[in-house]
């Protein structure tokens, strides 16, 4: 009887053990998962964790390299739902492969061609719908404010599936490589770039003149999502020759801006999808 009865507690702890075991993996496999939210931006409340930052650079000469997608990128603002800039995201490449799958965007054409050129219609009630489902069926802010890879993967995929389309998910690589990603974007495919912190130039805060470019934006440990549509880089000489060569990847930042994000500079790019909807 002593024997059964140890042997039973044993047992019952060796389970006990095994159950703590297997939760405490559970906890740190969930601890371990980043969701992206920063919440919207705007220079009347920028949130927190940003800092604003100003860059100037004087040269003799530069060259410019430039790569983009033939049709950009729409520009559209997150303007509800706060940490919801993945699905603002996705809404992005959404309205951006309208042009192709006119059902993506139900009752709106997103994108036009007029005269040998590209352009987007503004952010309408057609594309804010988009954007809402994408935001319940992404689950964001349901498990933690933002959204992780994987709701982001998900959600999108069901929305595509819905009308009737294919998705696929690109990587750029475990650690960002910039060739796979011009190489995507060359394929015509916009990219989704997750970030834990960056530093982001808008259009507006460009400023060159001669011998001189000056550069206005913030920086911020936040993490978020956006879009990229292209590359460039530039190349300053002086008189002893090549001095600097500075990487950017050009996107829509989704706070209805666009602009340059530094890569050799503070960003942290976490992943990277350039996305195929066919």
């Amino acid at each position: 009887m002593k024997r059964s009865f140890l042997s039973i507690l044993t047992a019952l702890i060796m389970i006990l053990c095994g159950n703590l075991l297997l939760s405490n993996e559970s906890a740190n496999a969930m601890s371990s998962v980043r969701y992206y939210g920063e919440v919207n931006y705007s220079e009347t409340d920028p949130g927190s964790n940003i800092t604003y930052v100003t860059y100037d650079i004087y040269y003799d000469s530069y060259e410019m390299d430039d790569t983009h997608l033939e049709r950009l990128c729409p520009n559209y603002e997150n303007v509800n739902h706060a940490n919801s800039c993945a699905p603002m995201a996705a809404t992005i490449i959404v309205g951006y492969y309208d042009y192709e799958f006119e059902n993506l965007v139900p009752n709106y054409s997103t994108c036009y061609y007029y005269n040998g050129t590209y352009g987007y219609r503004p952010r309408s009630s057609e594309v804010q719908d988009v954007k809402d489902q994408l935001y319940t069926l992404m689950g964001t802010n349901t498990e933690s404010p933002g959204t992780s890879v994987a709701q982001f993967k998900s959600g999108f995929t069901s929305y595509v599936n819905s009308k009737g389309l294919n998705i696929s998910y690109n990587s750029c690589g475990n650690t960002f490589n910039l060739q796979t990603a011009i190489n995507y974007l060359n394929q015509g495919q916009p990219i989704a770039v997750f970030v834990s912190g960056y530093e982001y130039f808008p259009e507006v805060g460009l400023y060159r003149e001669d011998g001189h470019f000056s550069m206005g934006g913030r920086s911020s440990t936040n993490t978020h999502v956006f879009v990229a549509y292209g590359y460039r880089q530039y190349r300053y000489y002086d008189e002893n020759g090549l001095f600097k060569t500075e990487n950017y990847l050009v996107v829509v930042f989704g706070d209805g801006t666009q602009g340059l994000l530094s890569i050799d500079r503070v960003t942290n790019i976490d992943e990277a999808y350039a996305i195929d909807i066919y």
